[in-house]
């Protein structure tokens, strides 16, 4: 029951975020390409070293393994409905800034992020040179809250918010996402034949997790 709840709440964020921008993108595109995570696409392992992937994998949509770490579609699937045309999306920050946290201070994440930036930024520049002119560009969401996160760094309960998520990691994700949010106004700016929608992730699961009461969810 509380599953359910949390997937209506899901689709109802997601939907809000389409019904936000929906006055200001043309949804018609003839394609999605999605750079994203496992929150997006579950298969890229099985892509990217061949893991062997069975039943029941793929049973409910596919009704044969497909590929994917589930058992038929995923969000991505369920966008590509709304967008026909060449949405490029892409989902930054959480994995670059979960690694570096395993062998960096704090202070030397902080400082690291800029390197982060400029990667992505040559990477976004190089999609734009090749004909890319529409972005969809998640934030990195709350880091310090992930479970994994606070079981490894989170038993000093001093380094914890008033949330109960890690201080560092949630602190490093907001400076990740503000500096974020300046690179899609600059390329933004810089591109005016470019449609950039930032989407602030991190707002959306923060809220859910401090407030999961009200969204009726189970922890």
């Amino acid at each position: 029951m509380a599953l359910k709840n949390y997937m209506s709440q899901l689709i109802v964020v997601i939907c809000s975020c389409l019904l936000a921008t929906a006055s200001s993108l043309n949804f018609s595109f003839p394609a999605v390409f999605n750079f994203g995570d496992s929150n997006s696409d579950t298969g890229g392992l099985a892509a990217g070293v061949a893991f062997p992937v069975g039943p029941p994998n793929g049973q409910t949509y596919f009704h044969e393994p497909s590929g994917r770490f589930c058992d038929g579609r995923v969000v991505i699937d369920f966008l590509k409905d709304y967008f026909k045309q060449g949405l490029y999306m892409l989902d930054v920050g959480q994995n670059d800034l979960d690694g570096a946290f395993n062998s960096k201070t704090e202070d030397q994440v902080m400082a690291f992020i800029p390197t982060i930036l400029s990667q992505f930024e040559a990477g976004i520049q190089r999609l734009y040179n090749e004909g890319a002119r529409n972005f969809w560009i998640h934030n990195t969401g709350p880091l310090g809250c992930i479970a994994r996160i606070i079981a490894t760094f989170g038993t000093d309960s001093s380094k914890l918010d008033q949330v109960g998520c890690v201080r560092s990691h949630n602190s490093a994700a907001n400076n990740f996402n503000l500096r974020l949010h300046d690179l899609c106004t600059n390329f933004q700016d810089q591109f005016p034949d470019v449609n950039v929608t930032y989407v602030d992730i991190f707002s959306v699961k923060l809220d859910l997790i401090a407030n999961y009461s009200q969204y009726v969810v189970v922890l």
